[in-house]
């Protein structure tokens, strides 16, 4: 994390975090005791922002070994910190992702907490209009297999083949669908093909970071093994081919989350 030093000199950052359209513009002017990287530094997620300096500029930094190091025999601190980072990032696009995933059965009982943190380390891509975003013939795609992936937008089409070979469609999915919930647990081919009707921007998380995340969370890691087991039932005996969720709300009416910090 860098924090401004210098009366006279600024930075300018430039992105907006995790992008939908991926386009850089100025957001907002840095000077001093400004400071940016704590989501990053506190989560272990990647920094999607540039700063940029216009003229020479001094800063101090911290490490995020160091703050780990300052902050592992001080629990209580670092909840506090995370609480006000869940306060002040209460933007529209952290609000669609938690809002989705606790919309998982698996994940509906998770905490705000463990919940923005695996938002934070979802990952934007985008696709364009008629290219498929999952094709159930190909065989070679381990890596979207073992993703949750949330649509973030567009308007995509859900297809299968028929015994004569006809492709059709199940169903028209747009922005707050969820696919590969449970089949990513195991690794599990969809059955269906999703294509993409107009140019779509999704977020995708890797099963092996929920994982990862879910080592700094008993309550996660519990519920994660227990619909790991039951997706390795549902796999066995060919249970729930179609994993997806298309969800019908409005998320800044419905959701808000609760500080008990």
């Amino acid at each position: 994390m860098f924090e401004m030093a210098n009366k006279f000199k600024s930075m300018k950052e430039e992105g907006e975090a995790n992008d939908a359209l991926n386009k850089k513009k100025s957001k907002k002017m840095l000077g001093p005791g400004y400071y940016f990287g704590e989501v990053s530094l506190i989560f272990g997620c990647k920094r999607s922002a540039t700063v940029k300096a216009k003229q020479y500029s001094q800063c101090s930094m911290i490490t995020q070994k160091e703050f780990q190091h300052l902050v592992s025999n001080h629990t209580f601190f670092r909840r506090f910190l995370v609480g006000n980072i869940l306060k002040q990032y209460d933007d529209e696009l952290k609000l669609f992702l938690v809002s989705c995933l606790r919309e998982i059965d698996y994940l509906s009982s998770i905490s705000d907490e463990t919940l923005t943190h695996l938002s934070l380390h979802m990952i934007a891509m985008q696709e364009d209009k008629g290219s498929l975003l999952y094709d159930a013939n190909e065989s070679s795609q381990r890596d979207k297999n073992e993703c949750l992936i949330v649509i973030y937008g567009g308007t995509l089409a859900i297809t299968t083949k028929i015994d004569s070979g006809e492709e059709v469609v199940i169903e028209y999915v747009k922005k707050g669908t969820i696919l590969n919930a449970h089949n990513c647990l195991t690794g599990r081919p969809s059955l269906t093909s999703v294509k993409c009707l107009t140019s779509v921007t999704y977020y995708f998380l890797p099963v092996y970071k929920i994982i990862a995340i879910s080592e700094a969370y008993p309550e996660l890691r519990q519920v994660f093994d227990n619909a790991q087991h039951k997706s390795k039932f549902d796999k066995m005996n060919n249970l729930n081919p179609l994993d997806y969720k298309e969800i019908h709300f409005k998320f800044e009416e419905k959701y808000r989350f609760n500080y008990g910090v």
